[in-house]
């Protein structure tokens, strides 16, 4: 298995994937009128999100943008979250391949290729120092789409899903976004991680029919 550039995440035709898109607005992530209608009250999500509120208190949860020095901690989390999202979605085998070496390489070389490029990033989700989640964006990969962003990777070990924290990642993002002017974005989802898909949508995401 060939790991992904710096800020992308591996390409997978065989397996059927979605296209969602997003908004920008006033600090949050909202559908535009002719895509998906989110009641403003679905951004709170639920009573877990107060739960993830008092862990950021006792933990010090930090979002902060990926440093050169972060290459191995984010190898780890991207094959660790590969492997825990996809069991069972996935071939068992390709996901056995995925190497924390290769991916150390591969995104320490791509902080070296892109460190400086205002139109890629990568935030990564830190807590008692150490990292356990990242969401990468850059200029989109798709030929013939409008929205010029693209979110690439939102991964997150497993212990730290359903309080927040991908929500978290996702609007410091589109805050980075909204600073270089930019109000739309889209991610690309497997069908079958409904895990993701219902978090997406609660976000204001719309699945792109096109």
């Amino acid at each position: 298995i060939t790991p992904p550039p710096f800020g992308c995440c591996i390409e997978t035709p065989s397996i059927q994937p979605l296209r969602l898109l997003f908004m920008h607005e006033q600090g949050r992530c909202l559908p535009s009128p002719a895509l998906f209608y989110c009641r403003a009250d679905n951004h709170s999500l639920d009573h877990r999100l107060q739960d993830f509120y008092a862990w950021t208190m006792s933990a010090q949860l930090l979002i902060r943008p990926y440093a050169e020095n972060d290459a191995a901690a984010v190898a780890m989390v991207h094959v660790s979250t590969w492997q825990q999202t996809y069991q069972g979605i996935m071939d068992p085998d390709l996901l056995a391949a995925l190497d924390v070496q290769s991916y150390i390489r591969r995104w320490q070389e791509g902080y070296a290729r892109y460190r400086d490029d205002p139109t890629r990033g990568t935030l990564v989700a830190v807590t008692n120092n150490e990292i356990f989640g990242f969401l990468s964006y850059g200029p989109a990969r798709d030929e013939g789409v409008s929205i010029p962003v693209e979110i690439y990777a939102i991964n997150i070990l497993k212990p730290y899903w359903g309080i927040g924290v991908g929500h978290t990642l996702f609007t410091s993002a589109c805050s980075k976004l909204r600073a270089l002017r930019e109000r739309q974005t889209y991610l690309w989802v497997l069908a079958d991680n409904h895990r993701a898909r219902d978090a997406y949508m609660r976000w204001g995401g719309s699945c792109d029919a096109g």
